[in-house]
């Protein structure tokens, strides 16, 4: 379609000099892939947005014919087998949009934290980080906001050496 930026895997092997065929792992829009993570049970979590096809004439139904929440959902893609297949999470993230001509949750990227649980802060345009967990990488609580201000602009995440979390953006 005119929006169409699907995810493609492949896996090398032989120390990187040989490629698998690439693998169509998700079809649509997606937005920017600003996060991956291999969490310590093996599991592979690749967080993204994706474009709805969501309009202020066409909201949804019940709670959403009241507000907008853009023109786009935050969800993530899983493989517990290295990477051999991959499944759609269940989650279709969103927030709310301040205006009528915005994307809503976006760039969303992920850390596991020490507890286990994984953490994803999301891009939207309210001003704030937002921020959903999970204690699988599949199944997400709703967004809340953090309490840290933002610009609209992507996040990085880096855990250092003693533990400590750095956030840039």
């Amino acid at each position: 379609g005119e929006h169409s930026i699907d995810l493609w895997h492949t896996r090398s092997s032989g120390t990187r000099r040989s490629w698998s065929a690439p693998k169509k792992v998700w079809e649509g829009y997606t937005g920017s892939i600003n996060s991956l993570i291999q969490m310590r049970n093996g599991r592979i979590v690749l967080p993204f947005a994706y474009h709805t096809g969501r309009n202020w004439r066409s909201r949804g139904e019940g709670f959403d014919l009241f507000t907008f929440m853009g023109t786009s959902n935050t969800t993530a893609i899983y493989s517990d087998d290295r990477g051999a297949s991959w499944r759609q999470a269940p989650a279709h993230l969103r927030v709310q949009v301040p205006n009528t001509d915005t994307y809503g949750a976006v760039e969303p990227v992920v850390l596991q934290l020490e507890d286990g649980r994984v953490w994803m802060v999301i891009r939207n345009q309210l001003g704030r980080l937002y921020e959903s967990f999970s204690a699988d990488g599949a199944h997400w609580s709703e967004p809340r906001p953090t309490s840290v201000y933002s610009s609209d602009s992507p996040v990085g995440l880096v855990r250092l050496d003693d533990g400590r979390i750095v956030m840039l953006w």
